[in-house]
């Protein structure tokens, strides 16, 4: 067993105490993220959600690839729902016997400190920041940056300042690492649940949540409220084709050195396609670094 792999059972009650009293309300709308936040490790139970974990082969090669070069790095983590980005770069770092200086930026303090707990509990030390990437500012550069299906968080217009914050943040010679869900060039703008599709998560949920109500220790109708609410939430900008990659990479004077195609993970039991549920869809690789 690599000895990174998560103990969700164990952090999953620990994030929804968590999200309890540290997720942040959105200034604008007045949405708390608890609902996504409490409820993501228990989606990672079910095999419900896609994370870092899902693509660990890719993360593993491709950052044991980035150490022959640079040995001694300065990682970032930007953008963490959960310890799953963490624990690759740990376990990667770990085979080859080197300890990085790793910071882990997220807008929420609910990420932050679970990424704490868990770091505590493998013996590492790390950094987290509370900020929104777009305008963190770090005083020394970093080697490598490391993030999870974290564009299409964003909407289209704003990859472009993505990308360049990023190129900011690399030192000279740094590596970008990341991956994305490739949609179908028909795919629209911005795809959400409909509201069928929240109605099969919720119920879907509450099925699991009940089977699992010992482990879980948290009622399952509570757990099927906030299903429902995080369903309601959820939305994606998505990435159509290759093209809009190189376009946003490159436009930031990022090098794009490969996009690898990785095998797709099998689609959900409830058979349901929609924003952060695991799916059959192909995902992209992607290697780049700041010339």
């Amino acid at each position: 067993m690599n000895p990174y792999d998560e103990p969700l059972e164990i952090s999953a009650p620990i994030a929804w105490d968590l999200a309890a009293r540290h997720c942040r309300r959105d200034p604008a709308t007045g949405v708390t993220c608890a609902y996504n936040h409490g409820l993501w490790q228990f989606l990672r139970i079910m095999g419900m959600a896609g994370t870092a974990a899902r693509r660990r082969n890719f993360y593993h090669g491709a950052i044991t690839e980035f150490i022959r070069l640079n040995p001694a790095p300065r990682v970032l983590i930007s953008g963490a729902s959960d310890t799953a980005m963490l624990a690759q770069v740990a376990g990667a770092f770990q085979d080859v016997g080197i300890t990085p200086s790793i910071s882990v930026v997220d807008v929420c303090e609910t990420p932050l400190h679970l990424n704490q707990w868990y770091a505590a509990q493998q013996g590492l030390q790390i950094e987290t920041v509370c900020c929104d990437i777009l305008t963190y500012r770090s005083p020394v550069p970093f080697d490598l940056i490391c993030t999870d299906s974290f564009i299409s968080r964003f909407p289209h217009a704003v990859w472009p300042r993505l990308a360049a914050q990023w190129h900011d943040l690399l030192a000279p010679g740094g590596w970008l690492l990341t991956t994305s869900r490739l949609r179908p060039a028909t795919a629209p703008d911005c795809i959400l649940f409909s509201p069928e599709q929240v109605k099969a998560f919720s119920k879907e949920f509450m099925l699991e949540a009940a089977a699992n109500h010992d482990c879980f220790g948290i009622e399952p109708e509570e757990l099927a409220d906030y299903a429902e609410r995080y369903a309601q939430q959820q939305i994606n900008y998505p990435l159509r084709s290759i093209s809009e990659i190189e376009a946003m990479l490159s436009g930031a004077g990022l090098a794009l050195d490969a996009i690898r195609q990785l095998q797709g993970t099998k689609a959900n039991k409830a058979g349901i396609d929609a924003p952060t549920i695991s799916g059959g869809g192909e995902y992209l690789g992607i290697i780049a670094h700041r010339p």
